[in-house]
C-alpha cells in the first residue's frame, strides 16, 4: 500500500526504505533503552559483559527481524500469503534443538537467531570477549544486509 503512494507521489523505492528503517532505528532505540533498564532496575538481571556491546546486539537483531519483514512484504502481494510464509519460516526456530532432527539442527546453525543468542548468553554470563560474540554480530548483520538488497531489489523490480 505504502508503496502505491509512493510511486504517485514521486518518491524512489529507496527513499521510502531508508524512510522506514531511520522510523525504526528510533522506535528501536527507545524499546532497547526501556529494556535494559528494566531488567537491570527491576528483574535485577545481571550482565556482565558490556551493556552497550549487549545493547548493539539486540539493536542488530531488530534491524535483522525489520529487514526480514521488509523481504516479506515484497515477496508477498496479500495479508494471507505474508502469515503462510511468517508462521512457516519462524515456527521451525522456536523447536527445540534437543528435540531436532540431525538435520534441521544443521539448518538452524545458518539461521539469524541462533549465534546472535549465543553472542548475548556470553555477552551476559561469561563477560569475555571471544569467537562467538563476533560470530554473533557478523552472523546477524549479514543476514541483515542481505535481506535489505534483496527487498530492495525485488521492490525496484516491482515497478
Amino acid at each position: 500500500m505504502i508503496m502505491i503512494f509512493a510511486r504517485c507521489s514521486g518518491v524512489t523505492t529507496v527513499e521510502v526504505m531508508v524512510a522506514h528503517v531511520l522510523v525504526k532505528f528510533l522506535i528501536q532505540f527507545i524499546q532497547i533503552s526501556f529494556m535494559v533498564i528494566f531488567a537491570d532496575l527491576i528483574f535485577e538481571v545481571q550482565i556482565k559483559g558490556p551493556i552497550l556491546l549487549a545493547m548493539v546486539l539486540i539493536f542488530l537483531q531488530g534491524m535483522c527481524g525489520m529487514s526480514y519483514g521488509l523481504l516479506i512484504s515484497a515477496v508477498c502481494e496479500h495479508e494471507i500469503e505474508v502469515i503462510e510464509l511468517v508462521l512457516g519460516s519462524v515456527f521451525p526456530i522456536l523447536l527445540s534443538s534437543e528435540g531436532m532432527p540431525h538435520v534441521m539442527r544443521v539448518i538452524s546453525n545458518f539461521t539469524p537467531l541462533t549465534h546472535s543468542v549465543e553472542a548475548m548468553r556470553c555477552i551476559a554470563s561469561k563477560g569475555r570477549f571471544h569467537f562467538k560474540v563476533w560470530f554473533g554480530f557478523v552472523i546477524v548483520s549479514s543476514w541483515s544486509a542481505g535481506f535489505f538488497i534483496i527487498a530492495a531489489a525485488l521492490f525496484a523490480l516491482r515497478k
